[in-house]
């Protein structure tokens, strides 16, 4: 059984996920070429470094 603490990390993480799609959606709604090319370039950055951590992360963990 799931403890209380897993349903708020759950629900947190989608809400955090939600308004990320929703904040993305405006700006695109937006028309300004400047604020897409950023938005799409400020996230693709952030992917790229969270796979790259989650990628040394895991290999540090497996020589553990």
């Amino acid at each position: 059984m799931k403890k209380l603490s897993g349903y708020l990390y759950d629900a947190t993480r989608k809400m955090g996920k939600a308004a990320s799609t929703v904040n993305t959606i405006e700006t695109i709604a937006s028309g300004d070429p400047k604020k897409i090319a950023k938005r799409l370039v400020r996230y693709n950055v952030n992917k790229s470094g969270h796979k790259a951590t989650n990628s040394v992360l895991t290999k540090l963990l497996k020589k553990l």
